[in-house]
């Protein structure tokens, strides 16, 4: 795998792991509880699960074609730069129009964290195909920032994690 995907891929499950220990911490009062309709723990790992499955789902028909995508250039890490900020402010915002994501079912915690391990061996799968030359190509779509390359994509999965650790914070406050 190239090494630059190699980084970012540990980087991305270091920080799930360290994600799902903070919500292991908390009793199942607080992890399937929710308030005021809230969503609960759950269910946001549930659409954290969703999210990186459509993009993956995404990323490997785009990869048909990928000889014949261009390059990402200085502007797709300007749209990238704009997204990192957004999900960093810690207010609560609807997804995007045109995510056509489900809305998580409440599941059981355990079978939500092996299906997000599965997703991401994937994930790990599909950066093994890429060569030096096909980091740079804008295989994935994002529904705000529109095309970007594999590394945009591994850092929106990043970025969107940081977003709702916001949320699971709020969560523990209002439910316990």
């Amino acid at each position: 795998m190239v090494s630059r995907l190699e980084t970012l891929y540990q980087e991305l499950e270091n920080q799930r792991h360290r994600f799902l220990d903070e919500i292991r911490k908390y009793d199942a009062t607080t992890i399937y509880g929710s308030t005021h309709g809230q969503w609960n723990m759950t269910q946001v790992i549930g659409h954290l699960c969703i999210s990186e499955k459509t993009s993956l789902d995404y990323l490997e028909k785009k990869m048909l074609g990928m000889q014949q995508a261009s390059n990402a250039t200085v502007w797709e890490w300007i749209k990238v730069v704009g997204l990192i900020f957004s999900q960093r402010l810690p207010f609560k915002y609807k997804a995007p129009k045109g995510s056509n994501l489900p809305e998580p079912e409440s599941r059981p915690i355990d079978d939500l964290i092996a299906e997000w391990a599965t997703q991401r061996q994937r994930l790990h799968t599909i950066l093994s195909r890429f060569t030096e030359k096909d980091v740079k190509k804008k295989v994935y779509r994002h529904v705000v920032i529109g095309l970007v390359d594999i590394r945009h994509m591994m850092i929106f999965f990043r970025e969107h994690i940081y977003h709702h650790q916001w949320q699971i914070k709020r969560l523990e406050k209002s439910v316990t």
